[in-house]
């Protein structure tokens, strides 16, 4: 898909919903931890699209230049970024699309997880495992005992996921 391309799929989702949104400039970037990123700030809009976005299926790639150019929207029109909140997601039923993230593509969600899984801090408990925030793996660090499972309010404790192999 090539530049023009990009443009008139979001410029078209765009229209559906913010024609008074000024159009991103686009940005083509080696990142491999998110397929598409929407970035708006004090006179600029632009649009960020990694190396796990060009993994992706056409209809992947499509979906994600939508989700993209709904949270430009979305601060459009609100004044602020919601994320993948309520405004956003009734945005992408608003222009037929579902409010996933990365389209659910398997293609691009494999490669966009990829870098992050490997290094992903995991706790455990009796029921299952969890992934979890730099904070949280930092309290539970701290206060062993701390913070307790809400399915089986077992304390939980830290260690390497078993799926992920050490580098």
């Amino acid at each position: 898909m090539n530049t023009h391309e990009v443009e008139t799929i979001i410029r078209e989702a765009l229209d559906k919903v913010a024609p008074e949104c000024p159009s991103p400039q686009i940005l083509y970037t080696r990142a491999y931890n998110y397929c598409g990123r929407a970035e708006i700030g004090y006179g600029f809009t632009r649009v960020k699209l990694s190396k796990s976005w060009l993994g992706a299926t056409p209809e992947g790639q499509r979906q994600t230049l939508i989700h993209e150019a709904m949270h430009l929207a979305d601060a459009f029109l609100n004044g602020r970024v919601s994320g993948h909140g309520l405004p956003w997601k009734a945005l992408m039923w608003t222009v037929g699309a579902r409010p996933d993230r990365c389209s659910n593509d398997p293609g691009a969600v494999a490669t966009a997880n990829q870098a992050a899984w490997s290094r992903a801090t995991w706790i455990h408990c009796p029921c299952r495992s969890h992934r979890v925030s730099k904070q949280m793996r930092t309290a539970i660090a701290k206060r062993p005992g701390s913070k307790l499972c809400a399915r089986c309010h077992s304390p939980f404790t830290i260690a390497p996921h078993p799926e992920v192999k050490a580098a």
